[in-house]
């Protein structure tokens, strides 16, 4: 993998005091890193802040796919018994059921992440811990 000079995405965002508009247009290019690995059949399984990286120049960058599995090949659990590889704050709730990731499970964990840069603290600190919950206080 190469080194990439830059921050994590929501470094970058806190830092540069970025706009919701300027937030989405670095999303845009995450959604097309995204959908060119799920056109491969590769999901991440592990999309977070920390995996997203924006360089110098200011281009968003997916990174880290070193849980990445094949859609339909995902290997077995690596952790607790009925968890796969994840993050448990950006996992999708398939995952925390030990059920197998999917691109909705990609697409979710995306959401999280979004969510946290437009109201800059992560859902969970928003005292929600479901999809239903998180969308009722908007």
């Amino acid at each position: 993998m190469e080194y990439i000079e830059g921050r994590n995405i929501d470094d970058h965002c806190l830092s540069s005091n970025l706009e919701p508009e300027a937030i989405l247009k670095l999303f845009i290019q995450i959604f097309g890193a995204l959908a060119f690995a799920h056109g491969k059949n590769i999901l991440h399984r592990d999309i977070k802040p920390s995996n997203i990286m924006v360089n110098q120049y200011g281009s968003a960058m997916l990174m880290d796919f070193g849980i990445a599995a094949r859609e339909e090949t995902q290997s077995p659990p690596i952790t607790q018994e009925g968890f796969g590889p994840m993050t448990p704050q950006y996992a999708a709730p398939e995952q925390w059921r030990g059920e197998p990731a999917s691109v909705a499970s990609d697409i979710y964990s995306l959401g999280l992440v979004l969510l946290q840069l437009l109201a800059r603290k992560r859902p969970r600190q928003m005292g929600a811990y479901r999809l239903e919950d998180l969308c009722a206080t908007y």
